[in-house]
């Protein structure tokens, strides 16, 4: 079936409720420190301190061989041990257990944001900033941000994407970045523009942010960023769907986008190569969103690397007990098994939902509806993809294209089924991967 996109949009998609206004107004402020830290170390990474240990912040707790994922203590203190604990991603993480010594966390200050003259940064600094600032961040597709910066410079990307589109409700940690960072984030991405040579980047931003599209665009005033204001429509903000949209180009299955020439970076990662730049500190904490019915004090925390969700909840604030914690938002974050689990410098947003806020229906036939094809980014057809799982036609299933499926997850919310579409695409997608990394590897 043939369907028509215009050019600066994409097919499919949705305006999803914002649920936003607890927390987009509110500025960023400290977390009060946590009694302990569980700093996780990369997998690969050799703990560069010992039991006993005293450290400051910024030092280095754990060395990689790449020097991109490194790892830095975010406080001062001394080393307990090394730990395992669970993050959202990973149920055994080795991490370094850090005993907390001072009183606060000081948020970096927005009217320091952003040096005098970029220009005179020397360009050995961006790449020791990258290992700094973007070292520890992961972009929104979870690859390492220092080492796609430096697979871009090799192949000579030609544009860069700073992605602000919080498409996903709740979040609002990168619209406050913007708020309150604009100069310094647009000062860093110029100063990637410069370091990568590319010939357009961009800046996206919601259309509906009337007064930060007007900030951006005066601060982004005599340099090469143009700042894009696009409507916010689920899920704009992944990269196959930004490229798209920003560029006219799709991202080939299998790809990503640096293999089309351009560089997509949230603005949490720009952020921090920016404090890199211009202060020389290293990313050791994140703005984190805590929201959600069950939170007494919503709002956008400055969280150090390693803090325990536990402690987020005691500080932000419970009215009752949450009936489900949220890493991430609510259409593609990770559901918690409780609040024994370590944050990490990945993770944009904590949600704590009290019962009437994830209650869905008991599954039911489908009714052909048609709906999560309508709104599929992808134009897949998730109703024929799950006959296709659930009889094992494996034929029909590859011709359906399975891997392609971005799990933005809007087949399940608007399915009136109540069908477990989004997930079960998922699960077969990942299998699918696995089965391709297993027979290149077996070829090879």
């Amino acid at each position: 079936m043939f369907r028509f996109i215009r050019r600066g949009t994409f097919y499919g998609g949705i305006f999803l409720p914002s649920e936003k206004s607890s927390t987009e107004n509110r500025p960023i402020e400290p977390l009060p420190l946590p009694e302990r830290l569980y700093v996780p170390v990369a997998e690969g990474a050799v703990p560069a301190v010992h039991n006993g240990d005293r450290v400051r912040a910024g030092q280095r707790l754990a060395r990689s061989e790449s020097g991109y994922q490194d790892t830095f203590c975010p406080v001062d203190g001394r080393v307990r041990a090394l730990a395992v604990a669970a993050t959202a991603w990973d149920d055994e993480v080795l991490t370094v257990e850090i005993e907390v010594q001072q009183e606060r966390l000081t948020p970096p200050s927005s009217t320091a944001a952003s040096p005098p003259d970029w220009t005179a940064i020397a360009e050995d600094a961006v790449t020791q900033a990258v290992l700094l600032g973007a070292g520890s961040a992961r972009a929104d597709n979870g690859g390492l941000a220092a080492e796609q910066i430096k697979q871009a410079r090799q192949r000579g990307v030609a544009h860069v994407i700073v992605n602000g589109m919080e498409s996903e409700p709740c979040r609002t940690a990168d619209h406050r970045l913007l708020v309150e960072f604009g100069a310094l984030v647009v000062g860093a991405a110029h100063r990637l523009h410069e370091y990568l040579d590319a010939k357009r980047t961009y800046v996206a931003v919601d259309a509906a942010q009337k007064e930060l599209v007007r900030a951006m665009h005066e601060l982004a005033r005599r340099t090469p960023i143009r700042v894009v204001d696009l409507p916010n429509r689920y899920p704009v903000g992944t990269d196959p769907l930004l490229v798209q949209t920003l560029l006219g180009r799709e991202i080939p299955l299998g790809r990503e986008a640096l293999d089309i020439g351009a560089l997509v970076l949230g603005v949490d990662t720009i952020f921090h190569l920016g404090r890199a730049l211009s202060e020389q500190v290293p990313a050791t904490a994140r703005v984190l969103t805590v929201a959600g019915a069950a939170i007494d004090r919503p709002g956008n925390y400055w969280v150090p690397n390693g803090t325990p969700v536990r402690h987020v909840l005691q500080s932000a604030g419970l009215k009752s007990q949450p009936s489900q914690l949220i890493v991430g938002g609510p259409m593609t974050g990770r559901s918690l098994p409780d609040d024994d689990i370590v944050l990490t410098l990945r993770c944009p947003a904590l949600l704590a939902l009290l019962p009437q806020d994830g209650t869905r229906a008991p599954s039911t036939a489908c009714v052909r509806c048609g709906w999560c094809a309508e709104v599929c980014p992808m134009m897949l057809e998730p109703a024929l993809l799950l006959q296709a799982i659930e009889l094992q036609q494996e034929r029909q299933l590859a011709r359906l294209h399975p891997g392609a499926c971005i799990d933005c997850g809007l087949c399940s919310y608007v399915c009136p089924s109540s069908l477990p579409l989004a997930s079960s695409i998922s699960d077969v997608r990942a299998s699918l991967e696995n089965g391709t990394d297993r027979g290149q590897t077996n070829g090879a």
